[in-house]
């Protein structure tokens, strides 16, 4: 007999979770086992269907200030972003975005330390796959991590030159001067919506 089902707790561990999403399981003992796909089947894929992603906007545990990356690859290439990545099949978000944070800067976070700020959409122009004239329709599970000094350079180092320009690595958003490169508007709604949550004491 399987487990009862339940309603799990809301993302992160504010109540900035509740503005977000609830996640339901059917049956706990249920494991699911995500297949890989070859090049053709992932761009098919994103010619089909909305592509679910994690990022994460990097903040100065000391100043508060936010920190992006410039993209290379794309889409959005040559603008500054968030660090994240898709979610596999079965794989709950806080999880999905510490393994991904992971990937993308080495370091190896407890999911504790993501707050949950916003879910947003997207829908990109173009993207790396082919045809690259394609594009891209994406719902971004979107949280915050506060790192230390020493964690922002680990991160900064350890970027993928192939998805990023690494030379550049992590940049405070406030030295990024918008004459010259452009800042996707939701970086700073999601960074209004973590300092908002700051002054009311949420966090």
């Amino acid at each position: 007999m399987s487990k009862p089902r339940f309603l799990a707790q809301p993302l992160g561990k504010s109540p900035l979770g509740a503005f977000g999403l609830d996640l339901w399981v059917e049956d706990l003992d249920f494991e699911a086992k995500p297949t890989p796909m070859d090049d053709a089947a992932y761009s098919q894929a994103l010619s089909s269907m909305v592509l679910v992603c994690n990022d994460t906007l990097i903040i100065d545990a000391k100043s508060k200030e936010p920190f992006v990356a410039r993209r290379r690859a794309k889409p959005m290439q040559d603008q500054w972003w968030y660090i994240g990545g898709r979610r596999r099949f079965g794989e709950v978000p806080l999880r999905s975005m510490a393994r991904s944070f992971k990937r993308e800067t080495s370091l190896d976070l407890p999911e504790r330390r993501f707050l949950f700020l916003a879910t947003y959409e997207y829908i990109f122009k173009d993207r790396q796959q082919k045809p690259q004239s394609g594009g891209t329709h994406t719902l971004s599970h979107t949280f915050a991590v506060e790192l230390d000094p020493n964690e922002i350079e680990v991160a900064s180092g350890a970027l993928d030159p192939k998805e990023y320009y690494a030379e550049q690595g992590l940049r405070p958003l406030d030295s990024i001067d918008p004459r010259h490169h452009e800042v996707h508007p939701f970086i700073f709604d999601a960074w209004e919506r973590y300092m908002s949550a700051r002054k009311r004491g949420l966090l």
